[in-house]
């Protein structure tokens, strides 16, 4: 498993800037799960 630097900022907030100018305009399943798992794993931090 990889894991970031304690020292490493905090990942970019895809979801919120996509809100921020509209959405987006395409889904890809398999991408909205990798991203699903990211924000799982940063909430448990």
């Amino acid at each position: 498993m990889t894991t970031a630097s304690t020292n490493a900022p905090p990942a970019f907030a895809w979801n919120e800037w996509y809100e921020s100018v509209g959405g987006r305009s395409i889904n890809i399943p398999d991408l909205q799960a990798e991203n699903s798992a990211i924000e799982a794993l940063q909430r448990a931090t």
